[in-house]
C-alpha cells in the first residue's frame, strides 16, 4: 500500500501510522519483514498473535517515522511486507505533520552558534570560563559548522548540542564572575594581618583555590 504525496512545502515532516499486522492461519511468529516508509526511511512493524477481537485490533501500536526532509514537495510513504507471512494488515489514523522549513531550522541553529562563539571570544567573557566548558562548546560549535546542512535532523542535532553547551557557557561566566571579586577580597583580609594564624590559615587556602581556578581558566590578574 503507497501514495506519493504532492505538493508539499519543503521542509520536515513526521508521519505516523496505526497499524495491527497478523496472520491468520495464526502462525506464531511472523516470518519476513513488514515496514512503514516514509521518503527513505523506515519503521519495522511487528507482528501480532491473531486475534479477531475488535478491541484488540482497535489499540494496534503507532509507528512514527520524524524529521523527514523533503526537498522536491514529494513525499512518498506507505506499508510494505518482504517475504512475510503477515497475510492481514489494517491500519488507520494516517498523519502527515509539518515540523518547518530547513532555512528556519539553519537560521535557528546559526544564531546559537554564534552567540556560543561571541562568548567565547569576548575578551571580557572569555577568561571567565572554564576550560572544560571552554573546549566542550568550541568542539560543538565544530561539529555543528560540519553537519549536512540540507538534513533536518543533522540541524536539529546540532542545534540541541549547542544550545546545551551555551547554557553551560553562561552558567561558567557567572560563576567567574562572582569568583574573582571573592578571591581579591580574602586577599585583602589576609593582607590586614599577615601574621595572624587565622591569616595564614586562609592564605594558604586562597593559594590553593586560586592555582586551582587559574589552571582551568584563561583568567587573567
Amino acid at each position: 500500500v503507497s501514495q506519493v504525496i504532492e505538493g508539499l512545502p519543503n521542509g520536515a515532516y513526521e508521519v505516523s501510522v496505526a497499524v495491527f499486522a497478523t496472520d491468520q492461519a495464526k502462525a506464531a511468529t511472523n516470518v519476513g519483514r513488514m515496514y512503514f516508509y516514509a521518503g527513505n526511511d523506515t519503521a519495522d512493524i511487528a507482528f501480532s498473535a491473531y486475534t479477531t477481537d475488535a478491541a484488540t485490533i482497535a489499540t494496534n501500536a503507532v509507528y512514527t517515522i520524524s524529521k523527514i526532509n523533503v526537498t522536491d514537495g514529494t513525499l512518498p510513504v506507505g506499508l510494505k511486507q518482504v517475504a512475510s507471512n503477515a497475510n492481514w494488515f489494517a491500519f488507520d489514523n494516517v498523519k502527515l505533520i509539518y515540523l518547518g522549513s530547513v532555512e528556519k531550522a539553519l537560521a535557528t541553529l546559526d544564531e546559537v552558534v554564534a552567540t556560543t562563539e561571541g562568548l567565547l571570544t569576548s575578551e571580557e567573557t572569555a577568561p571567565l570560563i572554564v576550560k572544560g566548558e571552554s573546549t566542550a562548546a568550541t568542539a560543538a560549535v565544530n561539529a555543528a559548522k560540519a553537519i549536512d546542512r540540507t538534513s533536518i535532523s543533522e540541524i536539529d542535532a546540532a542545534t540541541k548540542s549547542v544550545k546545551a553547551s551555551l547554557i553551560n557557557v553562561k552558567a561558567a561566566i557567572v560563576l567567574g564572575a562572582q569568583m574573582k571579586p571573592l578571591l581579591t577580597e580574602a586577599q585583602s583580609a589576609v593582607a590586614l594581618l599577615p601574621e595572624s594564624p587565622a591569616a595564614i590559615t586562609l592564605a594558604t587556602v586562597l593559594a590553593t583555590e586560586q592555582a586551582t581556578y587559574q589552571a582551568d581558566t584563561t583568567l587573567n590578574e
